[in-house]
C-alpha cells in the first residue's frame, strides 16, 4: 500500500520574499465585513456570569457544515498512548494538566450527544523556560472533519485588538519605573455559553486499560479560531465595566498588554504603586489575575507580597525576567537578548539554515548588524537557486557556523532599559540613516540631559532591509534608507502617542539630501514617490549630512559580527558628539544640489488639420432621401435634448422635412459663401469680386442667403426671391 503526498513551499517562498521587497509606507487597516460582525457579535450576546466573569458565544460563520471527527481525535489520542508508554513523567505531568482541568471546573464529562459538535484533538508542548506550567496541553481546532472542515473553519477569527510588541517595548522604556506580570490563566478565564460548549469535546482517559470517554471544556480554548479575540475583547471589556476605574487604567488595560504580558510603568513610585493596585482590582472584578510581578522599583518590590495571599506564584523568580523575546535585568534596569543555540542537523540546508537564524528574535532591532548578515547570506542562498533541502554552498556553511559561534556572546549586552525620558527632562531623537550595496538601514537614538547637565545617549531602535535582488543605484538605495527611517519614527511617535517635537534626522548622501530639499515633483516617479512620503514625516529642515566615520546606521547596513558589535561604542551610544554639550551641528543645513534622477521634460506638438466636407451630401443621389435622412437626423438630436412627453415619433411631419431641407440649404451656403454670409450680417457691403455682387444677396429671418435686386418688385410668392445656391454644389445638383 503506496501513500502520496504533495508538498508545497509557495507560501514559504513569498514570505521570504518580503525580506527584500522595497521598503514602502503601511496602508491604514480597516475592519473587514468578517470582523465588524465579529466585534457586533460579541457586543450583542456577551452576559456576565455571577462571579464577574464573561460568558461569549463562539463567533460561528454562516453555511459551514462540520462532520463527523470523533474518530479522528481517538486515533490522535491513541497516538498520544505510545508516547506516554515510551515518557512517563510525560504521561504524569500529562495526566496532572487535565485533572487540574476536570478540578478546576474547566472540563467536565459530555454524557449526551447532540448533532452540533466537534472532537479536537490534543498533543503536549513543553516549555522549559517557563516558571509556572512547563507542559501546556495543545487542542487542535484545525483537524477536518468528514465534511472537509474544520471548527476553526467554521469560526470567524476576528480582528487584531492589541498593539504590536514593538509598540509596547517601545513604550515600556520612557518609564523611570518599569512593572511587568501576566495574567493567570487568561483564556480560561473567559465562558464559553453552554449552546456552542459542545463544539469543544475532547477524548480522554489516564488509563490505557480504561474506556474512552467524551469531555467538554467550558472555557475559551486555546486552539480554536477565535480564542485570542475573545479572551481579549473580554479584557477590555473589564477595563471599561471595572467600578471606579480611572481613565489612565483602563487606557494601560488596552494599551499595554501583549496577549496575557503586561508591561507598564510610571515616573515615580507613587504613581507606580496607585497602577499596580488600580490595574489588578480592575481586572479581578472579572476573573483575571495578576501574577508574576516584576519591577525595578525595590519599594514596590517588598509591598507585592501583601497584596494578595490567594494567588500563587505572585512575584516573578530571581531578577532576569524574560519577557516578549527580550531579558528585563530588574535589579540594573537593563535589557539584553536571549540567544539559543541548540545543535546544528548533520546538514546545513536552506531550510535548516532559515529555521537556525530565526532563533535569535530581536524585536527592536537592537543587534541589527548582526541579524542583517543572517538576511544576506539568506539572499545569497536565493541567488544561487538552491533547494530548500539541498546543501548550502560551502563559502556560505563556513561563514555562517564561524558567525553562529560567536553568537552566544550577544547574551553579554547590556542596554540600558530607560530611555531616560521625563516630564522634566530635554530630550531629543536622532534618526540615522544609510545604505549599501547589499542592504539598507535606520537607527533611532535617544538624547536626554537631565538636571545636572549631563547627557545621555540611548539605542531606542533599528530597521535593516536587504537590497533588492533587481539592481538598484546606491543613491536610491540611500533614498530608501531615508524612507525606511521616516517609517521608523512614524512606529515610534505612534507608540509613543504624541508628535516628537525636538526629531534630527542624519545621513552620509548629499544626493539624498538634494532629492529631500527640493519638491517631489522635481524627480522621476521612483524618487517622488518617496521623497513625499519621507517629507510628510521628516521635512526637509530636519535632514542633515553625518560623515560616514560617524553614522551608526553604517553598522547595520555593512554588518558585523558578534564579536566586533560588543566593542562598537558607535553603535551603542551614536556619535561622540552627541554625548557633548557642544551644540555646533544645530546650525543652518546646507543647501545641495543634483542633477540626477530629474524628471524628463516632454514635448507635446499639437498637430491640425483641416476637415474634408461633410460626405452626407455626395453619399445619395435622391435630394429627397437626403432631406428624409437629415429630417431624421435632426429628430434624435432634438428627442436627445427633451423630455420623454414632449419627443416625436412615427413618420416625418411636413414641417420636419422642410426644416432638414433648410439645414441642408443653410450649411451648403455656409461652406461656399462664408465671407458673403458675414458681411450680410454685418450689414457690410458684398466684395465687388463675389459672384453674387451683382445680384444684391441679403439673409433672410431663417439665415438663408437670398438674391434681391430688381426682382424684389415681383409680384411672384415662393420664387420671388430664390436662395443663391452654388451650382457646383450638389444640393443644387439635384
Amino acid at each position: 500500500r503506496f501513500t502520496a503526498t504533495l508538498h508545497s513551499d509557495t507560501h514559504l517562498n513569498q514570505l521570504i520574499s518580503k525580506f527584500w521587497e522595497l521598503e514602502e509606507l503601511p496602508t491604514r487597516k480597516f475592519y473587514s465585513p468578517e470582523e465588524s460582525l465579529c466585534e457586533k457579535l460579541f457586543d450583542e450576546t456577551t452576559q456576565r456570569a455571577p462571579d464577574g466573569r464573561f460568558i461569549v458565544r463562539l463567533p460561528f460563520k454562516k453555511n459551514v457544515l462540520i462532520g463527523e471527527s470523533r474518530q479522528a481525535a481517538v486515533r490522535a489520542l491513541l497516538r498520544m498512548e505510545k508516547r506516554f508508554a515510551a515518557n512517563k513523567q510525560l504521561l504524569e505531568e500529562y495526566t496532572d494538566f487535565m485533572e487540574e482541568l476536570i478540578s478546576m471546573g474547566h472540563m467536565e464529562l459530555a454524557e449526551t450527544t447532540t448533532d452540533k459538535m466537534y472532537y479536537m484533538p490534543h498533543h503536549a508542548v513543553v516549555k522549559n523556560t517557563s516558571q509556572t506550567t512547563k507542559l501546556r496541553v495543545v487542542f487542535n481546532a484545525s483537524m477536518k472533519s468528514t465534511s472537509g472542515n474544520s471548527l476553526n473553519d467554521a469560526l470567524m477569527v476576528g480582528p487584531q485588538l492589541q498593539q504590536d510588541l514593538f509598540s509596547i517595548l517601545v513604550r515600556f522604556r520612557t518609564h523611570r519605573f518599569g512593572i511587568i506580570a501576566d495574567i493567570e490563566k487568561m483564556y480560561r478565564q473567559v465562558y464559553v455559553a453552554k449552546e456552542d460548549t459542545d463544539y469543544q469535546r475532547i477524548v480522554w482517559r489516564s488509563n490505557p486499560a480504561e474506556p474512552v470517554r467524551d469531555y467538554r471544556l467550558v472555557r475559551v480554548t486555546y486552539g480554536i479560531a477565535s480564542a485570542s479575540h475573545l479572551a481579549i475583547k473580554a479584557l477590555h471589556q473589564a477595563a471599561i465595566n471595572a467600578s471606579n476605574a480611572r481613565k489612565e487604567v483602563i487606557e494601560v488595560i488596552k494599551s499595554d498588554f501583549y496577549m496575557d504580558d503586561l508591561l507598564t510603568g510610571a515616573d515615580t513610585f507613587h504613581d507606580l504603586a496607585s497602577l499596580q493596585k488600580d490595574v489588578s482590582n480592575a481586572l479581578s472584578e472579572s476573573g483575571f489575575e495578576l501574577r508574576k510581578w516584576a519591577t525595578n522599583c525595590p519599594r514596590l518590590k517588598q509591598l507585592i507580597p501583601h497584596a494578595s495571599k490567594q494567588i500563587s506564584h505572585l512575584l516573578a523568580d530571581g531578577d532576569q525576567i524574560r519577557t516578549l523575546g527580550t531579558i528585563w535585568h530588574t535589579n540594573y534596569d537593563c535589557l539584553s537578548i536571549a540567544v539559543n543555540n541548540d545543535e546544528l542537523p548533520n546538514a546545513l540546508t536552506k531550510r535548516t539554515f532559515l529555521s537556525d537564524s530565526s532563533k535569535v528574535f530581536d524585536p527592536l532591532g537592537l543587534i541589527a548588524p548582526c541579524t542583517i548578515r543572517s538576511k544576506i547570506w539568506l539572499q545569497t542562498l536565493w541567488r544561487s537557486n538552491v533547494d530548500w533541502d539541498e546543501p548550502v554552498p560551502s563559502e556560505v556553511a563556513k561563514d555562517w557556523l564561524a558567525h553562529r559561534r560567536e553568537l552566544p556572546q550577544l547574551s553579554s549586552i547590556k542596554l540600558n532599559c530607560w530611555l531616560g525620558t521625563s516630564k522634566t527632562s530635554h530630550t531629543e531623537f536622532h534618526i540615522f540613516t544609510d545604505a549599501s550595496e547589499v542592504a539598507y538601514a535606520a537607527a533611532l537614538y535617544c538624547r536626554t540631559q537631565s538636571s545636572d547637565g549631563t547627557f545621555k545617549v540611548v539605542l531606542v531602535a533599528a530597521k535593516t532591509r536587504v537590497a533588492p535582488l533587481k539592481t538598484t543605484s546606491l543613491p536610491r538605495l540611500e533614498l530608501c534608507a531615508a524612507h525606511l527611517g521616516a517609517k521608523l519614527l512614524q512606529q515610534v511617535q505612534f507608540s509613543l502617542n504624541y508628535t516628537i517635537d525636538k526629531l534630527y534626522a542624519w545621513t552620509d548622501s548629499m544626493v539624498t539630501l538634494a532629492w529631500l530639499q527640493s519638491d517631489p515633483s522635481r524627480w522621476s516617479v521612483f524618487i517622488a514617490n518617496r521623497v513625499a512620503a519621507i517629507q510628510e514625516v521628516l521635512p526637509a529642515l530636519h535632514w542633515r549630512h553625518v560623515a560616514s566615520e560617524h553614522n551608526p546606521a553604517d553598522c547595520a547596513s555593512r554588518g558585523m559580527s558578534p564579536s566586533q558589535l560588543l566593542k562598537h561604542q558607535l553603535w551603542w551610544r551614536g556619535p561622540q558628539w552627541l554625548q557633548e554639550s557642544n551644540r555646533q551641528w544645530l546650525g543652518c543645513t546646507q543647501q545641495h544640489s543634483t542633477d540626477l534622477e530629474l524628471k524628463s521634460k516632454r514635448t507635446v506638438t499639437l498637430l491640425t488639420q483641416t476637415a474634408d466636407d461633410w460626405d452626407l451630401l455626395t453619399k445619395y443621389h435622391s435630394f429627397n432621401k437626403l432631406k428624409r435622412i437629415t429630417a431624421y437626423l435632426l429628430r434624435f438630436i432634438n428627442n436627445a435634448q427633451s423630455s420623454v412627453r414632449t419627443r416625436k415619433s412615427g413618420n416625418l411631419s411636413c414641417a420636419e422635412i422642410r426644416y432638414a431641407e433648410i439645414s441642408l440649404v443653410k450649411y451648403t451656403q455656409s461652406v461656399t459663401f462664408k465671407k458673403e454670409i458675414s458681411n450680410c450680417r454685418a450689414n457690410k457691403s458684398i466684395h465687388i469680386r463675389s459672384s453674387l455682387a451683382r445680384l444684391q444677396p441679403y439673409l433672410d429671418s431663417n439665415g438663408i442667403l437670398r438674391v434681391g435686386g430688381r426682382i424684389r418688385s415681383a409680384t411672384l410668392s415662393n420664387v420671388k426671391h430664390p436662395t443663391s445656391y452654388n451650382i457646383a454644389k450638389e444640393v443644387t445638383a439635384r
